[in-house]
């Protein structure tokens, strides 16, 4: 039972491990099963949190004052990488953060 509770735990991390551009972008896809919708959601919100306490945070400017729902953001990553693979071989944070960039630039 600990062996199987360990390896629960540490399946989030290997998904990380191994996710690629690529990846990101089928588990991002609109009808994903579950598990990998997770993992898409959960990798997103992960590099928004890193980004927001990071010199990151001056790259991509979310609405504050608006109602911005989770699944925009996922729909706006999508978006950006079904526009672009010649770019999924990138590193899945450089994707994601470009996304948002593109989508949600900072006034200057």
């Amino acid at each position: 039972m600990k062996k199987f509770l360990i390896c629960l735990l540490l399946l989030p991390s290997l998904a990380y491990a191994q996710l690629s551009g690529t990846l990101l972008k089928q588990y991002c896809a609109e009808g994903a099963p579950a598990p990998e919708m997770g993992v898409c959601w959960g990798f997103i919100i992960g590099v928004i949190r890193t980004a927001e306490g990071s010199n990151l945070s001056n790259r991509f400017c979310l609405p504050q004052n608006e109602n911005l729902e989770t699944q925009q953001i996922v729909y706006v990553v999508e978006k950006f990488l079904n526009e672009r693979p010649e770019v999924l071989h990138f590193n899945p944070s450089v994707l994601v953060v470009g996304a948002l960039s593109n989508a949600f630039p900072c006034k200057k």
